[in-house]
């Protein structure tokens, strides 16, 4: 602090609102600001809203095409859904049966020495 030319950087001398607020007016458009942040945020946004619209207006004009495969493809995976959890529930059923039959071994029989 012995060098005059800096001494407006210590909070105590009269300079030193003055280029505090210098330095504030300049992050607000400098990158890393807040106002820098939120501009380029907006921008980023306003962006990725015109690409969904082109999507959305795209994906209206296919939906027309679609629904009848929509509808099949909806039939198909509940089916393979269904199928799954039916044989889910066979190997559930499977397993409590051979826990249970272990009979005077008490499970031994299905470690593997």
């Amino acid at each position: 602090w012995n060098n005059p030319e800096f001494t407006f950087l210590q909070p105590r001398h009269a300079h030193f609102a003055y280029f505090t607020a210098l330095v504030d007016g300049y992050k607000s458009f400098l990158p890393g600001g807040d106002d820098y942040e939120k501009t380029q945020n907006k921008l980023k946004m306003d962006s990725k809203k015109e690409q969904l619209a082109h999507l959305i207006a795209d994906n209206e004009k296919a939906d027309i095409i679609t629904k009848k495969n929509t509808t099949t493809q909806c039939l198909e995976i509940a089916a393979y859904r269904s199928e799954y959890e039916r044989d889910a529930a066979d190997r559930r059923r499977e397993a409590a049966e051979r826990a249970e039959g272990g009979g005077m071994l008490g499970g031994a029989d299905t470690i593997d020495w």
